[in-house]
């Protein structure tokens, strides 16, 4: 139907809105978009929340300290997660620019949420550090269950790290492995779009137009 959201005159206009939805070409950039920030978030916190479960996995005294670290950024909500990271990423006042500036690089200064080609892969920074926490503390849950007495066999062929990560760790995970990939990917089709709606509103010029962000655009801001 064609409706204004307001008035009770409703036109059945068939397959039209759709039509005009495929050949938009905002639209495709939006699912380009998305499929990036995906992606790009399975490809950081998945393997950073494995290792990092790793290392965290030896207890000492410094453990628990190490594991709410990385736990911390969850309890915090998406719109004081967007408000401090907008402020660390402002080009005058941000701490990132300034600490440039102070280490020696007097004329450092990069827009980096008004800056294209910088936009994304700050948003990606921005997305694994709120959420690496949660799946590393799902992947120690896994290796929790692990037995010790397959690492204790598999050292005695092997010293090398990466080969019983790869061999023993990661295949004994795929359960949890599973489960970070469902919610990873699900996320970054939903819930992110609160972090991108606060930090960027889609820009600039579209670089950063979940599809989320697209339909509300389009159809609350923008009203077609």
């Amino acid at each position: 139907t064609e409706w204004d959201g307001l008035s009770p005159k409703m036109t059945f206009i068939g397959l039209a809105n759709y039509e005009r939805l495929f050949t938009t070409k905002r639209f495709w950039n939006s699912v380009m978009v998305n499929w990036v920030i995906v992606i790009g978030t399975l490809l950081t916190q998945l393997p950073i929340s494995i290792l990092l479960a790793g290392m965290l996995r030896k207890k000492n005294r410094f453990s628990k300290v190490y594991r709410l670290a990385a736990f911390a950024p969850q309890v915090l909500s998406i719109a004081a997660v967007g408000m401090i990271w907008g402020i660390l990423y402002d080009p005058y006042q941000g701490l990132l620019n300034n600490v440039a500036q102070q280490l020696g690089f007097e004329h450092f200064r990069i827009a980096w949420l008004g800056d294209r080609a910088y936009v994304l892969p700050s948003m990606l920074l921005t997305t694994t550090w709120f959420y690496f926490g949660f799946h590393t503390l799902l992947m120690m849950a896994g290796m929790a269950a692990i037995p010790e007495e397959y690492y204790d066999a598999a050292t005695l062929e092997t010293k090398n790290r990466i080969h019983i990560l790869w061999h023993i760790t990661i295949p004994l995970l795929r359960e949890q492995i599973l489960v970070s990939f469902v919610l990873i990917f699900a996320g970054g089709f939903g819930h992110l779009m609160g972090l991108f709606a606060i930090m960027t509103s889609g820009g600039p010029a579209g670089a950063t137009e979940l599809l989320g962000l697209y339909m509300q655009n389009l159809g609350f801001v923008g009203r077609q």
